[in-house]
């Protein structure tokens, strides 16, 4: 009898072994599962609920600009070019920094006159000092009249911006807003669109200038570049803390600002355009040098009329800008262009330029936001309207992972591992590098937002 208690304990603690095994990973996997950035939760945009999402309905009669500078962005202007003619801007003005890419995905703007490619903008200028005549940007670089500490790809982006300002005066239009590619600046209501909130936010606040805040996203989990993924849907991670990289580099805001109003004299717009940069405005400050003759610190009266303390309005937050980092495959490819632009080193002691150190500054955040997932499926319908394309597909042939991703290499059709996805139709199953599905997770429900419970 003692024998047959002993085997039935044996048997009944391998019971109980086994059936911790199959709960424990449920019980324990289940809540963090949610929030890993391997899971990311993609709404399907096939479903009735998603197609039947209306835009947001543009009620400001205020008229948008945007004029990011890029180099070799590729793959990444369509999308971004997008959402921004969702959003209610009238223009975008894409000042090309010597890129050495492509930019065809651009041809349904370019062809609607929604974008236009400005290049050699910085020749429209001059530098002077009050005791020295005018010169030009090569002869300021060239340091035989006077020279500048200011960096030259940071002086080109610098005259981007005033050269976009002018060019909304030209055009009749009142708002500019400062924005590089990798950054969206989402509605605080997923029903409105970002150019109302600003113009409303401005009226409210009797201010003529928003500084607006970054929330900065790091590249988890993308070591390649997911190029049937929108930004927006591609990285739901970031660091908890408004305008920080990480514990040690913060970010500076941009700004989004008035060209016209009614109240502005001469001199305010003046102001408007040459004394406000990317980050910010400069009155009462010493500067190296005048930009057209214009001396901002005697313009420094004008400052009331672009932010001004108003007591008695309660304050309300801007919207946030959503600063998404690369891939570490996209971080590389940029390295190539961008290495050689600077030197010298930080005040952290890293190399300037695009280093490892400064992918690393961006790798890092654990807080978890996917409330780019509320574009996202409107944006791939407005890309589908624009461009006839029914999956999108980031353009570029110089991918690791492409349509040719998943031919086995004795297929006569794979052209190697660079193919070229512009100009392919391939069918929804084929432009996915990862397994079957739209998620990494496909075993896992669908992500609820409203559902969502924090992992304890």
């Amino acid at each position: 009898m003692r024998g047959s208690y002993g085997i039935c304990a044996y048997f009944l603690a391998l019971l109980l072994h086994a059936c911790a095994r199959h709960r424990r990973p449920e019980a324990a996997q289940e809540p963090l599962s949610l929030f890993s950035p391997y899971h990311q939760n993609l709404p399907d945009c096939d479903s009735q609920r998603y197609k039947s999402e209306s835009f947001p309905a543009v009620r400001s009669k205020a008229k948008g600009l945007l004029c990011p500078m890029v180099r070799d962005e590729e793959g990444f202007l369509a999308e971004w070019v997008a959402f921004y003619e969702m959003q209610g801007f009238s223009t975008i003005i894409v000042y090309d920094d010597n890129s050495t890419q492509s930019f065809a995905e651009l041809e349904p703007w370019i062809k609607s006159g929604f974008v236009r490619i400005e290049r050699e903008w910085w020749k429209t200028f001059t530098f002077s000092r009050p005791d020295s005549h005018t010169i030009s940007y090569d002869e300021l670089y060239e340091g035989k009249t006077f020279s500048t500490t200011v960096k030259p790809t940071d002086m080109r982006n610098g005259l981007a911006t005033m050269h976009c300002k002018r060019q909304a005066l030209q055009l009749g239009l009142d708002l500019f807003v400062a924005l590089d590619i990798d950054e969206y600046l989402l509605p605080l209501n997923s029903s409105a669109s970002v150019l109302d909130e600003l113009v409303e936010w401005m009226d409210s606040q009797k201010k003529n200038i928003v500084f607006l805040h970054k929330l900065n996203f790091s590249p988890v989990p993308h070591f390649h570049e997911p190029i049937h993924l929108l930004t927006l849907e591609a990285f739901q991670t970031r660091h908890a803390v408004l305008s920080s990289v990480n514990m040690y580099v913060s970010t500076s805001p941009k700004i989004a600002q008035r060209i016209i109003h009614p109240s502005f004299t001469k001199d305010t717009t003046t102001a408007a355009v040459y004394c406000c940069t990317y980050h910010g405005c400069l009155f009462n400050h010493e500067t190296e040098y005048n930009v057209n003759r214009v001396n901002c610190s005697v313009l420094s009266n004008e400052k009331p009329k672009l932010w001004s303390r108003h007591r008695g309005i309660r304050w309300v937050p801007p919207p946030t800008i959503n600063h998404y980092a690369r891939s570490l495959e996209k971080f590389t490819l940029k390295q190539k262009t961008y290495d050689s632009l600077s030197s010298g080193n930080d005040s952290l002691g890293n190399p300037q330029g695009l280093s490892i150190f400064n992918f690393l500054n961006r790798a890092y955040g654990s807080t978890f936001d996917n409330s780019g997932l509320a574009w996202t499926c409107r944006l791939r319908r407005w890309l589908t309207e624009k461009t006839g394309v029914a999956n999108f597909l980031r353009a570029g042939s110089f991918w690791y992972r492409n349509p040719e991703f998943n031919r086995d290499v004795t297929d006569p059709r794979k052209r190697g591992r660079s193919g070229n996805g512009k100009d392919k139709r391939p069918k929804k199953n084929e432009i996915s590098p990862y397994p079957p599905g739209s998620t990494y997770q496909r075993a896992r429900p669908p992500f609820q937002i409203a559902n969502a419970m924090p992992p304890p």
